[in-house]
């Protein structure tokens, strides 16, 4: 009985939300420097087999801060998965990194992350960052809350500490907060931004993307019922922006992988403009990180075409080569969030299907098939009308 109530509250405060859109207004021009998963570790022997780039984490983030400080945006925001596994030692390097940006009169931003609660508590999380943010709104219930300046209202959920990040998932008390925050921050007429870990619009909600998409099957519709202006989350790696009933969402890649870009909002006149840059390596890290930042990159591509030739050989491909050359420009596509725009090139490649043949007993080939016949969104820039 006291989960139908619950749903029955959750539907009214829902229902309240409905509406007339407002009219989005802004005072002036809000800029902020987005990045997820930066997977920090101090620990000079990380494992770096999958990301090659893992032992340089400190460098880059040096690297980031640096350029963010350059460029001196209102906020920066960061959607989760802050240190690779939330120990003490790497916990107080982020927060003095991060300290340097906040110090610069830079507002800090930043979701929790599943990997963020390896070695930390949700109480031991909140001591060692929340002096950096500048806190508005605060659920009770988990470590979500607001932050805003005079242009734009950021809603920077906790989806981890429910299940201690096994999912991404809010408990029906943070629901509650999110519900009654959406209903207060949507009177003030200005542009919402909903940031999490875990993603809102990719995929289907239920068991098969439970590893990657918010659990709880009526976040979306909330969140369009109030008229949150955008989604931001990380998780998946790799730059992406998808669509879900009108609701636009940027999915943030991992700064340490290829091809190591920042992503840059703007939001004035009632216009959102986003676009990712390079981390300019040379110009803000240390001397030589650059070299060695290419030395990891071909390293890792070096070791996934020996991963595909292999694959290749055992399959009894002829024309290994083409085939090869085909699957690394889908793989370089899809990291650099341009996949949409080359999968017409890729899918009539004459080597196209022998090469998605070749892959789909080692589920790689239906995986590109789908993406190949439900092409993603251009993940390096976006440009919404708010008032549309």
């Amino acid at each position: 009985m006291k989960r139908i109530l619950t749903g029955v509250l959750l539907s009214v405060i829902l229902l309240a939300g409905c509406g007339r859109k407002p009219t989005v207004t802004t005072e002036g021009t809000f800029t902020t420097v987005i990045t997820s998963d930066l997977h920090l570790s101090i620990d000079p022997n990380v494992n770096a087999s999958v990301v090659r780039a893992m032992p340089y984490g400190s460098e880059v983030l040096q690297a980031i801060v640096n350029q963010v400080i350059a460029i001196h945006p209102d906020a920066l925001i960061l959607t989760g998965d802050n240190t690779n596994s939330g120990k003490p030692e790497d916990c107080q390097a982020l927060h003095d990194y991060l300290k340097q940006v906040k110090d610069e009169g830079i507002l800090v931003v930043m979701t929790t992350g599943n990997h963020d609660f390896g070695f930390s508590t949700p109480e031991e999380y909140e001591a060692q960052y929340f002096d950096l943010f500048e806190v508005k709104e605060r659920d009770s219930a988990s470590l979500s809350y607001t932050s805003e300046t005079d242009e734009v209202v950021m809603i920077a959920m906790d989806d981890n500490s429910a299940t201690m990040g096994e999912t991404g998932t809010f408990s029906e008390e943070t629901m509650r907060w999110l519900n009654q925050t959406l209903r207060d921050v949507s009177k003030e007429g200005k542009p919402i931004l909903f940031l999490s870990h875990h993603n809102v619009t990719i995929g289907e909600p239920g068991e098969s993307s439970r590893s990657y998409r918010i659990t709880n099957t009526n976040l979306l519709g909330i969140l369009k019922s109030y008229h949150v202006s955008l989604c931001l989350s990380g998780h998946l790696h790799g730059q992406q922006i998808s669509t879900a009933s009108g609701l636009p969402e940027i999915v943030s890649g991992m700064p340490l992988s290829t091809p190591h870009t920042l992503g840059i909002l703007t939001i004035e006149d009632g216009e959102l403009d986003y676009h990712t840059e390079a981390i300019d390596f040379a110009a803000y890290g240390r001397d030589g990180l650059a070299e060695a930042i290419k030395e990891t990159d071909e390293a890792g591509a070096e070791a996934m075409r020996d991963v595909f030739l292999s694959l290749l050989e055992e399959e009894g491909i002829e024309q290994k080569d083409e085939v090869l050359e085909l699957i690394e420009h889908f793989f370089q596509s899809y990291q650099e969030g341009s996949l949409g725009r080359e999968a017409e090139t890729i899918r009539t490649d004459s080597f196209y299907e022998t090469m998605i043949q070749a892959l789909y007993s080692h589920n790689y080939g239906p995986w590109m098939e789908h993406l190949m016949e439900n092409p993603p969104e251009d993940a390096t820039a976006l440009h919404l009308e708010l008032n549309n």
